[in-house]
């Protein structure tokens, strides 16, 4: 798992995978 992951609950990483693909 990422670092940026680890402070955010599973479903909140989900989102935040997503916005990283979208921004990346």
């Amino acid at each position: 798992m990422s670092p940026i992951e680890l402070p955010f609950s599973p479903k909140m990483s989900g989102e935040l995978l997503i916005a990283a693909f979208l921004v990346g």
